[in-house]
């Protein structure tokens, strides 16, 4: 992973089988790493308005900011321990600069 994922991206943990989501909540803590949630940790209507948020990177990452500040656990992630899901960015949202 080239660039550190963005607020309110989804991302896997590299190296599981499983391929647990991760919603990312704050990034650069400490430095070269992000926090995240477990997507599976989210209440279920959480969970719908993720997929809502898809393509729209304004409302994920107001969705981000409101989860950080919920009561969930959350994890320190290295960037080498990180995948992305459909490359780079918010799903659906062109990458920061505009291009896809």
């Amino acid at each position: 992973m080239s660039r550190l994922p963005e607020l309110g991206e989804c991302i896997t943990l590299a190296d599981y089988d499983s391929d647990p989501w991760l919603l990312v909540v704050a990034v650069d803590v400490p430095e070269g790493c992000v926090r995240a949630v477990l997507c599976a940790d989210l209440a279920e209507e959480t969970r719908h308005r993720l997929g809502r948020t898809v393509g729209d990177r304004d409302e994920r990452r107001e969705l981000a900011r409101a989860v950080r500040e919920a009561d969930l656990a959350t994890f320190e992630v290295p960037r080498a321990d990180l995948e992305r899901i459909d490359g780079d960015g918010i799903q659906g949202c062109a990458r920061p600069g505009g291009q896809r």
